[in-house]
């Protein structure tokens, strides 16, 4: 199948448009007329056709919420084509159910499991991997706060011994928090200090950022992962090419990476390389973060939030936060102990 959003100045245009690219046999799949320009958005189906099933009025309104807001994102044509594509194959009874029901049949979601972890539940330690100054220092300590708050008992350990104020950073976070902090220089080391930690701590390991085109890095980050013995969580900040980020998760989709987890989205109006990574990788979206302070907690993934993300680019408002997931201040995050019990 072939997908192409047509856009000019009159219908008679975009139509010709059509015509011209893909022929008379073009099914058009929605029509959106704005104040200066008309936005056709139509298929062909090259091999075996597809018989599309009729939407009412205001499944076709909801089609063309759509539109919009991936016109919005400025996804990539190949991108938006494939996602109008999986809107166009849905039923008009999904479209009756709404957006948050039409994104769980197109996107993956799995939460970090800290809001439902119980005392004496097993959760292997956490390994997040991603670029540098993606943000996992600070996303390690934020995680630490809700495992803390969950009534967990957590370690960190870091094998960023390298990056300068990288340490010092890590240290502020943890004394803050009065969890424990320890160095592995190796795989190795890694090991040892996971077996110390092991038996009264649940672990969050933040590793040095990587250069997923450098073999030797790919080489280490990859011991470390057979270590923990569980796949990275993949940090990919905000604002990131879409295309620098989807040749980075190819490099690294040897390690068995599942879930991201995605950073600094206060800074950044569209989320165009989340939602194409979203698309084309199969990765489950499992929490968010806004805002360099550690007091604003994350925000665990839903389709909810997937849906106000996708047709809010300027979504998280303090008060959103404050009313939905709660921001800790100053003085409540330093006694964290006491809420341990």
């Amino acid at each position: 199948m072939r997908l192409k959003t047509f856009v000019a100045k009159t219908m008679t245009q975009a139509m010709d448009e059509v015509r011209r690219t893909l022929g008379s046999d073009a099914v058009i799949i929605s029509v959106v007329e704005e104040a200066e320009c008309v936005r056709v958005t139509a298929a062909l189906e090259e091999k075996t056709p597809v018989s599309y099933e009729p939407l009412q009025a205001p499944s076709l309104v909801l089609m063309d919420q759509f539109l919009e807001t991936i016109e919005a994102h400025r996804l990539p044509t190949s991108i938006s084509e494939d996602f109008v594509e999986k809107l166009t194959r849905l039923k008009a009874e999904d479209f009756a159910q709404g957006s948050e029901s039409i994104l769980e049949k197109i996107f993956k979601i799995n939460p970090l499991p800290y809001a439902t972890a119980l005392k004496g539940a097993e959760i292997k330690p956490l390994l997040l991997t991603g670029p540098s100054g993606a943000g996992k220092s600070l996303t390690v300590a934020k995680l630490a706060t809700e495992y803390l708050l969950s009534g967990w008992r957590v370690g960190i350990i870091t094998t960023d011994t390298q990056k300068a104020g990288a340490l010092e950073q890590l240290d502020l976070y943890t004394k803050a928090l009065d969890v424990p902090l320890a160095f592995a220089k190796t795989p190795g080391d890694l090991e040892e200090k996971i077996k110390e930690m092991s038996k009264d701590h649940l672990i969050l390991i933040d590793s040095t950022g990587v250069n997923p085109f450098d073999s030797s890095e790919l080489k280490r980050l990859a011991e470390l992962a057979l270590v923990v013995k569980e796949p990275p969580v993949f940090v990919m900040p905000a604002g990131l090419d879409v295309y620098e980020a989807l040749d980075m998760i190819e490099a690294l989709k040897n390690l068995g990476m599942s879930r991201l987890l995605h950073t600094k989205i206060d800074t950044a109006k569209r989320l165009t390389a989340l939602f194409s990574v979203l698309l084309k990788t199969g990765l489950s979206l499992s929490a968010i973060s806004d805002g360099p302070e550690l007091g604003k907690r994350l925000k665990l993934a839903s389709f909810k939030m997937l849906e106000d993300l996708l047709f809010q680019p300027k979504l998280l408002k303090h008060d959103d936060i404050k009313k939905e997931n709660g921001v800790l201040s100053d003085g409540e995050v330093r006694p964290l102990r006491e809420a341990r019990g």
